[in-house]
């Protein structure tokens, strides 16, 4: 499994955990982050962006990755571990997970001499509480 997955799923168990040490932070979080992806056929179609077949090129690759790394997440790692996911996480609650990861991470280099870097991993995602809000607007967590 990716790095990326693997981050996501840690948010949807800390999530789910009413006594998570990162309590604070995740109900800082929105509940919904509008990425293109989330967009109907018919709202992609009324944007400014439907003739670009670049743009819209780049929400059905984003969309098919999402079901992709939900599929592999879920083999590997949902199916597996039921006792870490009561009740198994929904596509939808991967959506949030996955858009929070996207959204919000920071990508950082591994440190040489770390478990990770020898095993080939050079940079991963990591999520930054406050920092990760300095590009954002609080009026957009509606």
């Amino acid at each position: 499994m990716d790095e990326f997955s693997l981050l996501a799923s840690l948010l949807l168990i800390e999530a789910k955990d009413t006594n998570s040490r990162f309590r604070d932070y995740l109900c800082s979080l929105p509940r919904h982050v509008p990425l293109p992806y989330y967009l109907s056929a018919d709202q992609v179609a009324a944007s400014t962006h439907a003739s670009d077949t670049k743009y819209l090129t780049g929400i059905l690759s984003a969309g098919r990755v999402l079901i992709q790394t939900y599929s592999k997440t879920s083999k590997w790692l949902f199916d597996p571990h039921p006792g870490l996911f009561q009740p198994r996480p929904s596509f939808k609650q991967w959506q949030w997970a996955a858009s929070i990861v996207m959204s919000r991470s920071w990508g950082v280099a591994v440190p040489n001499g770390t478990s990770l870097a020898f095993s080939g991993v050079s940079s991963m995602h990591i999520l930054a509480p406050l920092a990760d809000m300095v590009n954002h607007n609080e009026s957009s967590r509606k």
